[in-house]
Order: C-alpha cells, then sequence, then structure tokens
C-alpha cells in the first residue's frame, strides 16, 4: 500500500512515502493557502500510483486542515485519510497528559515513533517553533514535559520588543563575544537556546528509566546538538516515523 505521512507543523509542511529501498521526503514552506499546499505536494509526489492512505498530524487550525484535505480528497479520491490526535493511548503509548486531548499530535506522533525506536524508555527533544522535551518510560508511559521557545521565537521575540534590533535567521556560527548587533543577537540566541534546552533535558532524563535514548527531532535541532552534548539520537523523521508507526496497527482501516 502506497501511504503518504504528513507532519503539519507550524511554519512548515514535512512529507514522507516509505518505499521498499527507503523513504522519500521533503519539506514544503507553505507556499500559500491549502490548494496551494496541496498542489506542491503534488508536485511532489514521487512515484506513479496515488497515495492508498494518508496520514496526517497537524498543529494547523481546525479550518485550514478541512481545506486541505478537501483539496487532498479532490486530487487522490481514492486515498483514505487519517488523522493522528491526542488520545489516553495509541500504538502502545500511554498519554500523561490530564486531559490527553489536548496534546498536540506532533508530539503524541513524535512519543510513538521514540516508543517504536526505543522500547527501554526515551528523552524526546523537538526543536521547531518550540522547544519541546518529553519523557517516556520502559512501559510506554508518557511522563510529561516542557515546551520553552525554539531560536527563531527567541529572535523574533528580540527584534519585536525593541525599536533597534534587526529580524534575522538563527545561527550557530556566530562567535561570542560578538562584534556586532546581528551577530550579539545570534550568538546570544544560539547558547541561551541549546543551554535551555540542555537544561530542560536534563530535568526530564531525570525521570525516565536509566538508559533511556536520548532522541532529537524538529527543523532548529542542528543548532543544539553541540549544545545537548554527546549520547544524542538525531532523527530528523521522528513525528512522520510515529505516524508510520500508528498507522502499521491499523491497517484495516
Amino acid at each position: 500500500m502506497t501511504e503518504l505521512l504528513l507532519d503539519l507543523g507550524n511554519s512548515a509542511l514535512k512529507w514522507a512515502v516509505p518505499g521498499p529501498a527507503g523513504w522519500w521526503t521533503g519539506r514544503i514552506g507553505y507556499p500559500g493557502g491549502a490548494e496551494a499546499t496541496a498542489e506542491a505536494l503534488s508536485s511532489a509526489w514521487p512515484v506513479p500510483q496515488s497515495p492508498a492512505r494518508i496520514c496526517m498530524a497537524s498543529v494547523c487550525t481546525p479550518a485550514w486542515q478541512q481545506r486541505l484535505a478537501a483539496h487532498l480528497a479532490a486530487m487522490w479520491p481514492g486515498a483514505i485519510q487519517m488523522q493522528l490526535r491526542g488520545s489516553a493511548s495509541a500504538a502502545g503509548v500511554y498519554s500523561g497528559y490530564r486531559e490527553p486531548g489536548r496534546l498536540g499530535a506532533d508530539r503524541w506522533a513524535a512519543l510513538i515513533g521514540a516508543r517504536a525506536l526505543a522500547p527501554g524508555g526515551a528523552c524526546i527533544l523537538d526543536a521547531g517553533t518550540a522547544i519541546v522535551v518529553d519523557g517516556l518510560d520502559a512501559d510506554g508511559y508518557h511522563l510529561g514535559g516542557a515546551i520553552f521557545p525554539g531560536p527563531r521565537l527567541l529572535h523574533s521575540a528580540l527584534a519585536g520588543g525593541t525599536t533597534a534590533l534587526p529580524p534575522l535567521e538563527p545561527s550557530s556560527t556566530e562567535p561570542v563575544p560578538a562584534d556586532s548587533t546581528a551577530g550579539g543577537m545570534a550568538g546570544g540566541v544560539a547558547i541561551g537556546a541549546g543551554g535551555a534546552a540542555r537544561a530542560l533535558a536534563e530535568r526530564v532524563l531525570a525521570a525516565c528509566p536509566p538508559g533511556a535514548q536520548r532522541l532529537v527531532t524538529g527543523g532548529a535541532a542542528p543548532l543544539l546538538l553541540d549544545a545537548l552534548g554527546p549520547g544524542w539520537q538525531h532523527r530528523p523523521h521522528l513525528v512522520l516515523e510515529g505516524l508510520f508507526a500508528w498507522g502499521a496497527g491499523r491497517e484495516g482501516a
């Protein structure tokens, strides 16, 4: 069965098509409305046959998701659409939230992916628009987590909260002490975000079982790897891997 996996994040859509020789993957930075995003997906589609099933995890607004789903249905009318949402349990993972439905679908998918990769427990750090750290024990129970602004949000806060600081893209290459405002912002955000990520990860790891695997994902992960230190495994498609594991348990759906 040809399957399309979609991670609809805050700033970009990540997609994957699992295949016998590996996965095709890509990223689309929301080129416009839902129709333009569907067309970009169609242009990127890597195999001759249409998808038989589309599995999605989304943090976009429900109205936008519905518009995208309608365009995908018109484009690939035979495809079954399935959307992962936070729930009390799924694919051997048990939510640690008091209100499981309020856990973001992307975090839920990352936990499911971590469970498939690390049955002995894991600490998951997802560095995107926000830096999110979650713990998972050896029985598949979510231990809770922490949320901190990601590098781009920190840059935006600096630029938006002052009159003289420029909006810039985060970078981990600027030396500190810096000899310019832009360099000071870039270096300060990179070091500050890295230090916060490491401190939060250490706190969550303390609640995880001994030997828990350390998994880092998200678009800003490369900026934080040095700060996190050794022992972290970079899984850039962890949310998509979780969607794949979730879908594998629902083959009849």
